[in-house]
C-alpha cells in the first residue's frame, strides 16, 4: 500500500501541482458523478490520498487510478486492490475492470454503482460500454444518454454516446461535444484525431445513406481461395469482390478489420466519390496510415450487392506482394442482415438468415448481455474489433484475457505485457511480420503456448510476442493478443454478429445452413 500510495501521490502532484485541503467528509465523495473536470478530480483525489482516514485514502487512490487512463496491468492491479464499498468505489472498480478487459466484472460493478447512487455517471458510462460491446445497442444508447444527462462536461461520456447513437445528427453533436472537452480530459491524441475524422465524414455524408443492400440472395455461397504461406501454413482466405460493379479484385476476409479497405490498384478505372482525407490508426508499420474515405456506386460480394458502399482507400498496397487488393471486414457481410459461416474445409463462405429473435430491449437495467443457453463463444465488439475471451496457458501460469478474433492473421500473437505478468520468459529479438500498412514489429517469441477458446484448445509453438499497449490505449480496453488461423483454420466458424456469438466446429462437425 505504501509504495502504491507514494507513486500515485507523485502522479497527482505532477497533475495538479499542489494538494487541495480536505474539507468535511471525504473529498472524493460523489466523484463518480463526473461533474468535475479532470483537474478538479485530481485535486480531490490528492487531498483524499493525503488524508488520515483509511477509507478516504482508499477512495482517493482508486480515483487516482481511474484518472490514469492507460489500460492494462495497472488497471487490473488497481481493480483487485479495491474492496467492496459505496457507489463511488463500485463505479471506480467498474471502470478499471472494463479497461482491464474483464467485461463481466465491469457489468456487475456498474450495476452495483447505479444501485447505490443512480446519479453515478461513471456507472452508467461503463454500463453503456459493456452493452454496446455485447451488441445491445438500444440499451447502450439509453445508458449513454443517461450518463450525458448527468455529466455533460465529461469527454468520455460524449465519446461513448457518439459510438452508439442511432441518428447521424446526434452522433455529430456527441463528437463535437467530445472534441470540446477531450484535450482537457487527457484523452489519447489518436482518439481525438479519429473523432475529428469521423466528424468530417459525417458532415461530408450529410443525410445520404451508406451500405444500402440492393441484392441479397440468401442462403448463398461465396468461394474461398486459400492464401498460402510457408509450407504447411495458411496466410489468409481470399474472396472475390466486384468494385464499382465491374472491376474484380481479390480481398482478404478479415474478422480483425472493420469495413472495406481498398488499395489504389483496386480502383483503377473505377470512380470513387472522395469524402474526406484522414488517418487510420492500427495495423502495422508506424500504426497509423494516411487514408481517403469515399463512396462507391456499387460493390458486389457473391450473393450480396450494395450501393453507396463506404470505402477506405489506403495510400499504398495492402499486401507487399500484391496477393490481394482489398480487405473486407465481417461487418460488411453482417450489415446485410446475414449469419456468416466460414468453412475452410469446403472452401466457401455460406450466408444464412439469422436466427429469429425478439425485439431488442431498450432498458439498460433489464437487458441481459449474456443470456443463458446460447450456443458458442461470446463475441465483444470494441472500437471495431471483434474480441473473444480466451484462456492463455504457459509453463508459468494460466490467465483469461480478451484476444482479437482475427481471420486476417496467419498466426496467433501474444502481448509481452501479459507474459511478463504471468512470469513467462520469452526469447527476445527483433522480428517483423506483414500487416496492414507495413511491417509489424515483434518483440520476440515464446517457445510454447496453449490457447483455448470455448471448447477449442490448441498447443502452439513459436508464438510471436507483440506490444499491444498502444492499441489498448486507443480503444480503451486491454487486448492481450490475436487468435489467428493457426487455431481458427481448423474449424468451421459460424459467426452471428446480431447475437454476438461465434461457434467453432471441428472438421466433420455439423453446421447450420
Amino acid at each position: 500500500m505504501t509504495s502504491r500510495r507514494h507513486g500515485l501521490l507523485l502522479l497527482l502532484t505532477a497533475v495538479v501541482g499542489w494538494a487541495a485541503p480536505a474539507g468535511a467528509g471525504c473529498p472524493v465523495d460523489g466523484a463518480a458523478r463526473l461533474r468535475d473536470t479532470r483537474q478538479e478530480m485530481a485535486e480531490r483525489a490528492l487531498a483524499a490520498a493525503a488524508s488520515g482516514d483509511p477509507r478516504c485514502v482508499d477512495k482517493g487512490l482508486a480515483l487516482a487510478n481511474v484518472l490514469d487512463l492507460d489500460p492494462g496491468a495497472r488497471a487490473c492491479v488497481a481493480a483487485e486492490a479495491l474492496q467492496a464499498g459505496d457507489g463511488d468505489l463500485h463505479a471506480f472498480r467498474a471502470d478499471l475492470e472494463w479497461r482491464c478487459g474483464r467485461p463481466r466484472r465491469a457489468y456487475g460493478e456498474a450495476l452495483a454503482a447505479i444501485g447505490d447512487d443512480p446519479e453515478a455517471a461513471l456507472g452508467w458510462l461503463v454500463l453503456a460500454r459493456v452493452l454496446a460491446a455485447r451488441f445491445r445497442f438500444s440499451a447502450a444508447r439509453a445508458a449513454a444518454e443517461r450518463a450525458v444527462a448527468l455529466a455533460p462536461r465529461s469527454a468520455r461520456v460524449w465519446f461513448t454516446l457518439a459510438e452508439v447513437a442511432a441518428e447521424r445528427p446526434r452522433r455529430r453533436q456527441a463528437l463535437a461535444a467530445y472534441l470540446e472537452h477531450a484535450a482537457a480530459a487527457g484523452e489519447p491524441p489518436e482518439r481525438i484525431a479519429g473523432a475529428r475524422d469521423n466528424l468530417l465524414l459525417i458532415d461530408a455524408l450529410g443525410d445520404r445513406p451508406v451500405w444500402v443492400v440492393r441484392r441479397r440472395e440468401v442462403p448463398g455461397r461465396l468461394p474461398l481461395e486459400p492464401l498460402a504461406g510457408r509450407p504447411g501454413t495458411l496466410r489468409g482466405w481470399l474472396v472475390e469482390i466486384a468494385v464499382g460493379g465491374r472491376r474484380k479484385v481479390s480481398a482478404l476476409l478479415d474478422s480483425g478489420a472493420s469495413g472495406l479497405h481498398l488499395a489504389p490498384t483496386a480502383l483503377r478505372r473505377v470512380p470513387m466519390e472522395v469524402l474526406t482525407r484522414g488517418t487510420l490508426f492500427g495495423g502495422g508499420g508506424s500504426g497509423s496510415h494516411a487514408v481517403v474515405r469515399g463512396l462507391l456506386d456499387e460493390l458486389r460480394l457473391g450473393p450480396l450487392t450494395f450501393s453507396s458502399a463506404l470505402a477506405v482507400r489506403s495510400a499504398g498496397s495492402l499486401e507487399r506482394h500484391g496477393a490481394y487488393q482489398a480487405i473486407v471486414g465481417l461487418d460488411v457481410l453482417a450489415s446485410a442482415g446475414v449469419r456468416v459461416i466460414v468453412d475452410p474445409f469446403t472452401r466457401e463462405v455460406r450466408l444464412a438468415l439469422p436466427d429469429a429473435g425478439g425485439e431488442e430491449q431498450g432498458d439498460p437495467l433489464a437487458v441481459d448481455p449474456w443470456p443463458e443457453g446460447e450456443e458458442g463463444v461470446t463475441l465483444y465488439r470494441v472500437a471495431g474489433q471483434l474480441l473473444v475471451e480466451a484462456e492463455v496457458e504457459t509453463q508459468a501460469d494460466r490467465r483469461r484475457a480478451l484476444l482479437l478474433f482475427d481471420t486476417g492473421a496467419s498466426r496467433s500473437l501474444i502481448d509481452g505485457g501479459l507474459l511478463d505478468e504471468m512470469g513467462q520468459r520469452f526469447r527476445r529479438g527483433s522480428r517483423r511480420a506483414s500487416a496492414y500498412g507495413g511491417q509489424l514489429e515483434l518483440l520476440g517469441e515464446v517457445p510454447r503456448l496453449q490457447l483455448a477458446v470455448g471448447g477449442s484448445r490448441r498447443h502452439l509453438k513459436g508464438v510471436g510476442v507483440i506490444d499491444l499497449a498502444s492499441r489498448s490505449r486507443i480503444t480503451g480496453v486491454r487486448v492481450c493478443g490475436f487468435i489467428g488461423l493457426d487455431l481458427l483454420a481448423r474449424h468451421v466458424m459460424e459467426i452471428d454478429l446480431g447475437r454476438g456469438r461465434v461457434v467453432l466446429r471441428p472438421r466433420g462437425g455439423r453446421s447450420r445452413r
